[in-house]
């Protein structure tokens, strides 16, 4: 027997939108209750032009072919040149993109769309004081330099749960200077692609970070904006991964800024690092009251002034302009491909142990700077320190000398601590930092050397000496008293 089928109409087609995610159950014992099933469709929008995102008439819903405005679970594409603005409520869906079209949103509603993709020509606008979290933008593919992110004239914050990152793309002003406030995650992070902030198309922005910029992968982040201030991580890491700031940027560090295995942070304007730098790369100079290190390779493109803090040389720093120490210290155990200029700073090879720094330049100390060496051995740049300077020494100042790990020299050491290819001046002062040793200085040719003039060591009699001279003096005591006897008698 033959049965015929009839093709039914699906229940929810044609019905309004709060019918595609509800689905009745029945509650044994008497109660009816609706448990909500979101259902996830593809929503795009078809108006030819400008419109309301809350305007159901201005969606299609390709999986029904109804009009529907998009609900949390949905996939929204926006991609026909239109412009769609929202000013109240909030903005839901799963992901949107934006292709040549225009999302504008004011001040007051909620962004709860977890995955935006701009494309090219994708515009993702905000009124003032807007603050984004817990969502990811993608800047979706090479051509999209005209696809951004633009903060009003107040201030654009990104928390620390949101995510914006991909190809090229932009984030800056639309109106006067606004405000970026990054605690979250801004990421350069496609080979040859560009993320600029606060250059081109509009004003420039002011830029706190307190969470993670970084480019990798071979990715640019550019700013161009008026002042940065970074309390958070700045990272360049991998070859060809850069960081730009150019434009009339004053960079202020204070806390953790990375270049490594390669990577580049190019500056042109002022920069003050008073946080942890480290430079295994290409870094583009300033001033530094905080910490620097070089644990490898190293290149510094712009002048560098240390005015407090700590600069650490383990690996290969190469400077292109005078390295000038004004104060601080520089150590480290490493090679200084430039010239030195210390003006009030202190030099000390290898830091608190003893080791060599080796500058491929001169080196220029002032009066107020001084150059400490420590001893703790007879071998020269291991255990004990060793300055040694292909070019000119131009010397003044301070020499400190300093004993370490219970190392006690004796009258006549001598120790090479300085080399140069030619000398003029001299150390104006000498310090022995440990009592009961003296020293003194002769100037060679090419080279330096400490002598021990005075030895704590040498003046402690040996533990034979002093019994022989207890023996002694007992035997003294006791011919005295002997000779007193007989006088008495």
């Amino acid at each position: 027997m033959q049965t015929n089928y009839k093709k039914r109409k699906s229940p929810l087609r044609g019905r309004p939108s709060w019918a595609r995610f509800f689905c009745g159950v029945v509650a044994i014992g008497g109660a009816l209750s609706l448990s909500p099933s979101l259902h996830a469709d593809t929503i795009n929008w078809t108006l030819a032009g400008s419109g309301s995102w809350d305007v159901a008439a201005n969606w299609t819903d390709t999986t029904n072919s109804t009009h529907v405005v998009p609900t949390a679970a949905d996939t929204v594409t926006v991609s026909n040149g239109s412009t769609v603005s929202k000013n109240s409520g909030s903005l839901d869906a799963s992901s949107l993109t934006l292709s040549g079209s225009t999302l504008s949103i004011s001040s007051t509603p909620t962004y709860n769309i977890a995955s935006t993709i701009l494309k090219t020509g994708g515009n993702l606008i905000f009124g003032s004081n807007y603050t984004l979290n817990n969502n990811t933008v993608t800047f979706g593919d090479t051509n999209s330099g005209t696809s951004l992110v633009t903060a009003g004239n107040g201030t654009l914050t990104l928390g620390a749960g949101e995510l914006v990152h991909g190809n090229t793309g932009r984030i800056y002003g639309n109106g006067a200077i606004g405000n970026l406030a990054n605690a979250g995650t801004i990421s350069a992070d496609v080979s040859g692609g560009t993320i600029s902030l606060g250059n081109g198309g509009g004003s420039a922005i002011n830029l706190t970070n307190t969470g993670t910029l970084s480019a990798l992968n071979g990715g640019t982040l550019s700013y161009g904006g008026a002042t940065f201030t970074n309390t958070g991580t700045l990272t360049a890491n991998g070859t060809g991964s850069t960081i730009n700031l150019s434009g009339t940027t004053t960079f202020l560090n204070g806390s953790v800024l990375n270049v490594l295995n390669g990577g580049v942070i190019n500056i042109i304007g002022s920069s003050n690092n008073a946080g942890s730098l480290v430079i295994a790369g290409t870094y583009g100079g300033g001033f530094n009251t905080g910490t620097v290190s070089v644990p490898g390779n190293g290149t510094l493109t712009g002048g560098y002034t240390q005015t407090a803090g700590a600069t650490i040389v383990d690996g290969t720093l190469v400077g292109n302009q005078i390295l000038t120490i004004n104060n601080g210290t520089l150590t480290g155990k490493g090679t200084i491909v430039g010239n030195v200029v210390n003006n009030g700073g202190s030099i000390s090879p290898n830091g608190p142990s003893s080791g060599k720094l080796t500058i491929n330049g001169n080196y220029s100390q002032a009066i107020a700077g001084s150059l400490t060496v420590d001893l703790a051995g007879y071998t020269q740049g291991t255990t004990y320190d060793w300055l040694s300077v292909s070019g000119t020494s131009t010397l003044n100042g301070i020499l400190n000398v300093n004993l370490l790990n219970g190392f006690s020299p004796i009258v006549g050491d001598t120790f090479t601590f300085l080399n140069y290819s030619s000398k003029t001046g001299a150390f104006s002062t000498l310090n022995s930092l440990n009592n009961g040793y003296g020293y003194s200085v002769t100037y060679n040719g090419t080279n330096a050397q400490l002598h021990v003039t005075q030895s704590a060591a040498a003046n402690t009699p040996e533990p034979g000496t002093v019994g022989l001279l207890i023996g002694l003096g007992g035997f003294g005591l006791a011919l005295t008293r002997r000779r007193n006897t007989r006088k008495k008698a």
